[in-house]
């Protein structure tokens, strides 16, 4: 079972609240408390406001400004509620008994304090996103980066291909002159073979024509000789049939 115990929160200033009694305490946060109204001694009432600070054990009075319209009447046994950032006072005992008020306490400074502090809030809340889009920024950069490097090196290694190829592209460039100049050559060549075919042609159409001359010639030189030789036949017949 755990231990509790008992101390005096001593304060060593003078500034403090007057001894009261029936008074409204509520708690701000986890350090202070809020003091308000109250009997001092039998009959007297209070309005007064204070804050005691539970890390320094000092009192601060509360400066409340309002229109004496606006302000509580002085009170005891009332309850003091907080609602966010401010505090509401209801009802209790006044003067001439029972109060059925209700009455809001705020501070200006502290609802601008609360402001300041929501502002400070969205602004480390824009912070922590705007750092995760810089990573994510970061990150995407970096992939560009290497997408980058990455086409300079396939860039790089169409521009080796592409000398390769303008390289082989010229040595067939080359190729094909020396095999057009070939061609030119052997053109040359058979348009003289071709002449020089034409001519034999003619050559042997001519040698033809006399071969056929010749051997028109031949047959007529062989029917000659036969007559001759039967003319030959004849007389020798003719010889023998007149005798000696």
């Amino acid at each position: 079972m755990t231990t509790w115990e008992w101390q005096q929160a001593a304060t060593k200033e003078c500034l403090r609240p007057a001894a009261r009694r029936a008074a409204s305490l509520e708690l701000v946060g986890d350090r202070y408390l809020l003091l308000h109204g109250g009997y001092a001694g039998i009959h007297q009432l209070l309005n007064d406001t204070w804050v005691f600070d539970t890390h320094s054990n000092r009192w601060l009075v509360v400066d409340v400004s309002a229109p004496a319209s606006e302000l509580p009447v002085p009170r005891a046994l009332h309850t003091l509620t907080r609602v966010g950032h401010r505090f509401l006072v209801i009802g209790g005992q006044g003067a001439c008994g029972p109060v059925p008020d209700v009455h809001l306490l705020e501070c200006p400074a502290v609802i601008r304090g609360l402001q300041l502090e929501q502002q400070h809030l969205r602004s480390q809340f824009d912070l922590v996103h705007s750092k995760r889009r810089c990573a994510q920024l970061d990150g995407d950069l970096a992939c560009r980066v290497a997408e980058m490097q990455e086409y300079r090196r396939q860039l790089q290694g169409s521009k080796d291909a592409s000398t390769l190829l303008t390289n082989r592209c010229t040595a067939v460039q080359h190729e094909c002159s020396s095999l057009q100049q070939q061609l030119e050559v052997a053109q040359q060549a058979a348009a003289a073979a071709s002449l020089q075919a034409e001519e034999s042609q003619q050559h042997v159409s001519a040698l033809e024509r006399r071969l056929l001359r010749a051997r028109g010639g031949g047959s007529k030189a062989v029917e000659v000789a036969k007559e001759q030789e039967e003319q030959l036949q004849a007389a020798g017949e003719v010889q023998r049939h007149a005798g000696p």
